[in-house]
C-alpha cells in the first residue's frame, strides 16, 4: 500500500487486503466474500448488508469515537481558550479579488441603449429594484457622472436618433429615392410604417423613416404621413422617384398629381388595405401643383405611385385556391391541424419525437403551404384525425390532394423566400417571378397550369408601368423580354428622370460652391486660387462627373446604345454590373442606381410587423408616440 492519508474506518479490520489482486476478503467466519479495492466505504458496505450485528458493533464504536472527539479529548476542553472574534472582522471577506474590465460608464449607457431599441427591452427596466443593486455600486466605482435611469436612457435614445435622422437627412439630400409605406395589423393594434429605399456603393439600403399607430385607415391618412415624413428629413418631392404602397394609391397619385380619369368618381375616401391593385401606370395630366409632389409642367416630372408588386403572387396563388375542391381539401386540413395543436395530441407527438403541425390562422400562402407540407410529414401520426364523416378511400383522396397542391405551390414558395432577401432589385424579383412561371409551367397537375394562367394576368398588370420598363431596360440580364413599345416607355421615362437627377447634383454644386465661396470670403489667411480651386474640386467630390451639362440628346443616344448590348446571365449581379460601367458611363451609373433600387422587398413589411409587436408590451403603450418611433428607427437601423 502507497504512503497516503492515515486509513481509520474500523470496518477494515474484518478484512484482509491483498495488494497484487487490489481486493479484500472478508474474514467473518463462513463469509470469505471478495470485494474489489480496500475503500472503507465499500467494506462497511458489504458488512450492513451480510453482517448486520458486525455493523451495529461498528456503528457503536464509531459513535463513542466521535463524542469523545468533539469534546475535547480526554475532557481537557475547559483548557482551550475561545478565539476572540469582533465585529468588524466579521464583515470582512476571508479573501477578496480585484477584476480588471474594460467596462467605462459610457459604454454601459450604450449597453442600455442597445437593450431597449435591438433587443426590444422596456424603458422601466432601468428603474427596477434589481437592476439599481446591480447597476448602482458599478457607477460610484466607475466615478459616473450621471445615473442611468428610464429618463436618461430615454434621452440618449433620442440624441441618438436625432443624429441618425441627421445622417439619413445627409444622405437623402444628395440622390433621388424611392418611398414605401407599409400598413400592417394584428389583433386590436395597427401599425403605418413609412421605409425609404436607394442605392449606394452597389447595395440598396433600406431605412425606416418613420411609424405612427393608428386605429383606422384613411385616404387623408396615409397622404398626410408622406407630407409629414420628407420635410422631416430635409427632403422634398423633387428627391422622390416612386411610392411603392399596397393600400390608397389613388389618393397618393392624387397626392403626388396624377389623377386618372376614373380616380374622379371618388366615393368613399376609406381604403382597404386588403385590396391589391397593380394599375399602377399615371398617364394623365397633372391637375395642379401639390404639398407632396410639384409637378414641373415644362419637364413633365413626377413620382411614380405603384401597387405592391411583391403581392401579385400571393394574390394569383389566393385566387386559384378559391377552387371548390381544393379549397375543401384545405379546410379539412386546417380542421386537422388544429386537432393536432391540442395539448394532449402535442405531447404525444413530443414523445414520438415528431415535428408538431403548424397553424394557418392568417391564411397566406407561405403558412399554408407550411401546414400543408407539416401534414404529410405528420401523415400516419395525423391519419387517426381526418374527420369521421370521410371513407377511407376519401380519406386517401384527401392525402393524394395535398400531395398534388403542396407540388404546384412549391415553385410559390421559393419565390415567396426569395422577397425576404433585402438586396432585391426589379430585376432580381422578375427573374424570380419568371423562374416560378416556368417551374410551376412544367408540373402538369390542373391547380398548377390554373396557378400559371393568374400569373400570366397579374404579370400584365406590372409589366407595362414606367418603373417596371425602366428597371428591366437598365438591366441587362432582362432588357431583351421587353417589347418595343415597353423599350420606347422606358427611355422616354429614363431621360425625364435622368433630368431630375442631374437637377439635384446641379442643386448641390451650386449650394457648395456657395458655401466654399462664403468661407473663402472670410476674413483671415489668404488663400490662393489654387488653393481655392482644389477646395471646389474636393467639395464637388463624387458629383462633378453626374453633374455635368443636361443633354437629353446624348442620354437617349446612351440608353439607345444599351438595347444593343448582349444581354447578360440571369446570374449575373446587376449592381456589380453598373459598377464595373461607372467610370465610363457615369451618368447611365447613376440612372440605373435610382431605377432599380424600387422596393420590391417584404423585409420593410417584416420590420413593420416587428415594431408592432414591440408596440404590444404594457410598458411600450404608456410612452410617446415620438420616443417609440426613435426606439423603432434605432432599432432597424442598428
Amino acid at each position: 500500500m502507497g504512503r497516503g492519508r492515515p486509513r481509520t474506518n474500523l470496518a477494515r479490520r474484518h478484512f484482509s487486503y491483498n495488494s497484487e489482486s487490489n481486493s479484500s476478503r472478508c474474514q467473518i467466519a463462513d463469509c470469505g466474500h471478495v470485494v474489489t479495492g480496500y475503500h472503507g466505504g465499500n467494506l462497511e458496505r458489504h458488512l450492513r448488508e451480510c453482517h448486520p450485528q458486525e455493523h451495529a458493533k461498528l456503528s457503536a464504536e464509531k459513535a463513542v469515537s466521535t463524542k469523545r472527539a468533539s469534546s475535547g479529548g480526554d475532557g481537557d476542553s475547559s483548557k482551550k481558550k475561545p478565539r476572540k472574534v469582533d465585529g468588524a472582522s466579521m464583515s470582512q471577506p476571508t479573501s477578496s479579488k480585484r477584476v480588471l474590465l474594460e467596462l467605462t460608464p459610457e459604454s454601459i449607457m450604450e449597453s442600455c441603449v442597445e437593450l431597449v431599441t435591438k433587443n426590444g427591452r422596456p424603458l422601466g427596466l432601468f428603474d427596477d429594484s434589481g437592476f439599481r443593486k446591480i447597476i448602482d455600486p458599478v457607477l460610484r466605482a466607475l466615478g459616473a457622472k450621471e445615473d442611468i435611469t428610464a429618463k436618461t436612457v430615454e434621452k440618449r435614445v433620442k440624441e441618438k436618433a436625432k443624429s441618425k435622422r441627421e445622417e439619413i437627412s445627409q444622405s437623402l439630400s444628395e440622390r433621388m429615392f424611392s418611398l414605401k409605406i407599409d400598413y400592417v395589423k394584428e389583433n386590436d393594434r395597427q401599425l403605418l410604417a413609412t421605409s425609404v429605399q436607394y442605392a449606394e456603393n452597389e447595395s440598396l439600403i433600406l431605412q425606416p423613416l418613420a411609424v405612427k399607430q393608428v386605429s383606422g385607415l384613411d385616404d387623408e391618412l396615409l397622404t398626410s404621413q408622406v407630407k409629414r415624413v420628407l420635410p422631416r428629413y430635409d427632403a422634398n418631392d423633387s428627391h422622390l422617384y416612386s411610392i411603392t404602397t399596397k393600400v390608397g394609391e389613388k389618393a397618393l397619385r392624387r397626392v403626388c398629381g396624377r389623377r386618372k380619369a376614373e380616380d374622379e368618381d371618388q366615393g368613399s375616401r376609406s381604403v382597404d388595405p386588403d385590396r391589391g391593385d397593380f394599375a399602377c401606370k399615371a398617364d394623365g395630366s397633372p391637375s395642379d401643383k401639390s404639398e407632396v409632389a410639384q409637378v414641373l409642367d415644362e419637364d413633365d416630372q413626377f413620382v411614380e405611385v405603384g401597387g405592391c408588386i411583391m403581392h401579385a403572387l400571393e394574390l394569383a396563388v389566393s385566387e386559384t385556391l378559391k377552387e371548390p375542391s381544393t379549397c375543401s381539401t384545405i379546410e379539412k386540413c386546417r380542421e386537422i391541424s388544429n386537432k393536432l395543436s391540442v395539448r394532449s395530441v402535442m405531447e404525444q407527438i413530443k414523445q414520438r419525437k415528431l415535428k408538431p403541425p403548424v397553424n394557418d390562422s392568417s391564411k397566406k400562402l407561405v403558412p399554408t403551404f407550411k401546414m400543408l407540407t407539416r401534414l404529410l410529414e405528420l401523415k400516419d401520426f395525423a391519419a387517426d384525425f381526418v374527420p369521421k364523416e370521410d371513407s377511407e378511400s376519401s380519406s386517401e383522396n384527401i392525402w393524394e390532394n395535398v400531395k398534388n397542391i403542396t407540388a404546384a405551390l412549391q415553385p410559390a414558395q421559393v419565390f415567396m423566400n426569395t422577397l425576404l432577401t433585402e438586396q432585391l432589385t426589379l430585376g432580381d424579383f422578375y427573374g424570380a417571378w419568371l423562374k416560378c412561371f416556368l417551374d410551376t409551367s412544367s408540373i402538369g397537375s390542373p391547380l398548377a397550369q390554373a396557378v400559371v394562367e393568374s400569373m400570366k394576368s397579374r404579370e400584365r398588370n406590372f409589366c407595362d408601368t414606367n418603373t417596371f420598363c425602366a428597371a428591366l431596360y437598365m438591366d441587362p440580364r432582362y432588357r431583351i423580354v421587353l417589347t418595343p413599345e415597353q423599350k420606347c416607355t422606358a427611355i422616354t421615362h429614363l431621360t425625364k428622370t435622368w433630368k431630375r437627377i442631374a437637377g439635384i447634383n446641379q442643386k448641390q454644386k451650386d449650394s457648395k460652391a456657395t458655401e466654399v465661396s462664403s468661407s473663402a470670403a472670410a476674413p483671415g489667411k489668404p488663400v490662393s486660387v489654387n488653393e481655392y480651386l482644389s477646395t471646389i474640386e474636393a467639395k464637388n467630390g463624387k458629383n462633378h462627373n453626374v453633374s455635368a451639362k443636361l443633354d437629353t440628346n446624348a442620354i437617349e443616344r446612351w440608353l439607345n446604345l444599351l438595347d444593343e448590348e448582349p444581354h447578360a446571365p440571369a446570374e449575373q449581379n446587376v449592381l456589380e454590373y453598373w459598377k464595373q460601367c461607372k467610370q465610363f458611363q457615369p451618368q447611365l451609373y447613376a440612372l440605373a442606381l435610382v431605377v432599380l433600387a424600387v422596393p420590391v422587398t417584404e423585409k420593410s413589411e417584416e420590420h413593420a410587423f416587428s415594431a408592432l409587436k414591440l408596440m404590444s408590451f404594457d410598458e411600450r403603450s404608456q410612452i410617446s408616440s415620438g420616443t417609440l418611433d426613435d426606439l423603432i428607427l434605432l432599432r432597424f437601423c442598428s
